[in-house]
Protein backbone atom coordinates (compact mmCIF):
# COMPACT_ATOMS: atom_id res chain seq x y z
CA UNK A 1 0.00 0.00 0.00
CA UNK A 2 1.68 3.82 -0.86
CA UNK A 3 -0.18 6.31 0.94
CA UNK A 4 0.31 10.01 0.15
CA UNK A 5 2.16 10.73 3.44
CA UNK A 6 4.96 8.95 5.10
CA UNK A 7 3.64 9.95 8.73
CA UNK A 8 0.14 7.85 7.76
CA UNK A 9 2.27 4.40 7.38
CA UNK A 10 4.51 4.88 10.32
CA UNK A 11 1.02 5.14 12.16
CA UNK A 12 -0.76 2.25 10.17
CA UNK A 13 2.31 0.04 11.01
CA UNK A 14 2.29 1.29 14.55
CA UNK A 15 -1.33 0.54 14.77
CA UNK A 16 -2.17 4.36 15.44
CA UNK A 17 -5.41 3.51 12.95
CA UNK A 18 -8.55 4.92 14.50
CA UNK A 19 -11.34 2.40 13.10
CA UNK A 20 -13.98 6.11 12.63
CA UNK A 21 -11.08 8.39 12.24
CA UNK A 22 -10.65 11.98 13.47
CA UNK A 23 -14.41 11.88 14.43
CA UNK A 24 -14.39 9.13 17.31
CA UNK A 25 -11.97 10.67 19.20
CA UNK A 26 -13.84 13.92 18.49
CA UNK A 27 -16.73 12.47 19.99
CA UNK A 28 -14.91 11.13 23.09
CA UNK A 29 -14.77 14.64 23.68
CA UNK A 30 -10.79 14.27 25.26
CA UNK A 31 -9.34 16.49 28.07
CA UNK A 32 -6.30 16.68 26.10
CA UNK A 33 -5.34 16.65 22.54
CA UNK A 34 -1.58 16.40 21.98
CA UNK A 35 -0.56 17.73 18.24
CA UNK A 36 2.50 16.57 16.64
CA UNK A 37 3.22 19.11 14.24
CA UNK A 38 1.23 18.06 11.22
CA UNK A 39 -2.48 18.34 12.52
CA UNK A 40 -4.57 19.85 9.73
CA UNK A 41 -7.81 19.61 11.29
CA UNK A 42 -10.39 22.16 11.95
CA UNK A 43 -10.01 23.59 14.91
CA UNK A 44 -13.35 23.51 16.41
CA UNK A 45 -13.90 19.97 16.53
CA UNK A 46 -11.33 20.11 19.97
CA UNK A 47 -12.85 23.32 21.17
CA UNK A 48 -13.14 21.66 24.44
CA UNK A 49 -9.73 20.09 24.77
CA UNK A 50 -7.05 21.50 26.21
CA UNK A 51 -4.53 21.45 23.07
CA UNK A 52 -0.66 20.93 23.33
CA UNK A 53 1.65 21.11 20.07
CA UNK A 54 4.59 19.75 19.67
CA UNK A 55 6.54 20.84 16.36
CA UNK A 56 8.55 23.17 14.73
CA UNK A 57 7.19 24.98 11.79
CA UNK A 58 4.13 26.35 13.42
CA UNK A 59 0.80 24.81 11.10
CA UNK A 60 -2.50 24.70 12.04
CA UNK A 61 -2.34 22.60 15.19
CA UNK A 62 0.41 25.17 17.06
CA UNK A 63 -2.29 27.84 16.11
CA UNK A 64 -5.13 26.37 17.51
CA UNK A 65 -2.86 25.20 20.90
CA UNK A 66 -3.21 26.16 24.11
CA UNK A 67 0.61 25.44 24.43
CA UNK A 68 3.39 25.42 22.37
CA UNK A 69 6.53 22.94 22.86
CA UNK A 70 8.76 23.89 20.39
CA UNK A 71 9.82 20.23 19.13
CA UNK A 72 13.93 20.54 16.53
CA UNK A 73 13.17 20.46 12.96
CA UNK A 74 14.29 17.31 10.67
CA UNK A 75 18.04 18.22 10.85
CA UNK A 76 18.05 19.30 14.32
CA UNK A 77 17.81 15.85 15.99
CA UNK A 78 18.09 12.15 15.69
CA UNK A 79 15.19 10.88 13.59
CA UNK A 80 13.32 7.12 12.76
CA UNK A 81 11.08 7.82 9.96
CA UNK A 82 8.98 5.68 7.90
CA UNK A 83 9.15 6.72 4.09
CA UNK A 84 5.86 6.22 1.72
CA UNK A 85 6.80 2.49 0.75
CA UNK A 86 6.67 1.87 4.71
CA UNK A 87 10.14 1.30 5.01
CA UNK A 88 12.45 2.42 7.80
CA UNK A 89 14.93 4.94 7.89
CA UNK A 90 17.15 6.60 10.41
CA UNK A 91 19.30 10.10 10.29
CA UNK A 92 21.34 11.44 12.22
CA UNK A 93 21.68 14.96 13.72
CA UNK A 94 23.25 17.67 11.83
CA UNK A 95 23.20 20.74 13.86
CA UNK A 96 21.47 22.01 17.12
CA UNK A 97 17.69 23.33 17.43
CA UNK A 98 17.74 26.38 18.05
CA UNK A 99 16.39 28.66 21.54
CA UNK A 100 14.32 26.41 23.62
CA UNK A 101 13.36 23.54 21.16
CA UNK A 102 14.12 20.46 21.67
CA UNK A 103 14.20 16.99 20.48
CA UNK A 104 10.34 15.73 20.54
CA UNK A 105 11.14 12.71 22.42
CA UNK A 106 12.90 14.33 24.90
CA UNK A 107 9.75 16.58 25.08
CA UNK A 108 7.53 13.27 25.14
CA UNK A 109 9.56 12.00 28.33
CA UNK A 110 9.62 15.14 30.20
CA UNK A 111 5.91 15.03 29.60
CA UNK A 112 5.80 11.35 31.01
CA UNK A 113 7.24 12.25 34.05
CA UNK A 114 4.86 15.26 34.89
CA UNK A 115 1.75 13.17 34.84
CA UNK A 116 3.47 10.55 36.69
CA UNK A 117 4.16 7.64 34.40
CA UNK A 118 7.47 7.68 33.30
CA UNK A 119 9.15 6.23 30.00
CA UNK A 120 11.15 3.32 30.49
CA UNK A 121 13.92 5.35 28.38
CA UNK A 122 16.47 8.40 29.28
CA UNK A 123 18.57 7.90 26.29
CA UNK A 124 17.68 8.11 22.22
CA UNK A 125 19.77 5.17 21.45
CA UNK A 126 17.22 3.11 24.24
CA UNK A 127 14.89 4.53 22.72
CA UNK A 128 15.61 3.89 18.84
CA UNK A 129 16.94 0.07 20.19
CA UNK A 130 13.29 -0.14 22.15
CA UNK A 131 11.63 1.00 19.05
CA UNK A 132 13.42 -1.77 16.28
CA UNK A 133 12.56 -4.47 18.91
CA UNK A 134 8.62 -3.99 19.21
CA UNK A 135 8.77 -3.81 15.22
CA UNK A 136 10.22 -6.47 14.77
CA UNK A 137 8.05 -8.42 16.89
CA UNK A 138 4.28 -6.18 16.06
CA UNK A 139 1.87 -8.49 14.30
CA UNK A 140 1.99 -5.98 11.19
CA UNK A 141 5.46 -7.20 10.59
CA UNK A 142 5.01 -10.60 10.74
Amino acid sequence: MLHTAASRMAGLILGYAQAGGIGDIEAAAPQVVLLLGADEVDPSRFAGSFKVYVGHHGDNGARMADLVLPGAAYAEKHGTYVNLEGRVQFSERATFPPGEAREDWTILRALSDLIGRPLAFDRYDVLRARMVEEFRNSPSTG
